[in-house]
């Protein structure tokens, strides 16, 4: 599985920061059109950030971590 590969959820993280850096830094300059795409890709990448902690934990060890905290 991919999501258990430690360098791919890495790669995952890295490529969601450089990708806020860039809408953060070029948001002005960008056209309405081409920011929408970007932001579209972050949003696909925190979902597949995100649900690999569905994959690689138990249902029952995230519902504990939510009563727990």
């Amino acid at each position: 599985l991919l999501f258990t590969n430690r360098v791919f959820l890495i790669g995952l993280i890295i490529a969601q920061l450089a990708l806020v850096i860039v809408l953060s830094a070029m948001i002005q300059k960008l056209s309405a059109g081409v920011t929408t795409m970007l932001f579209m890709l972050y949003s696909a990448l925190t979902g597949l950030t995100l649900s690999s902690i569905f994959i690689v934990y138990t249902a029952a060890s995230i519902a504990s971590t939510f009563v727990v905290t």
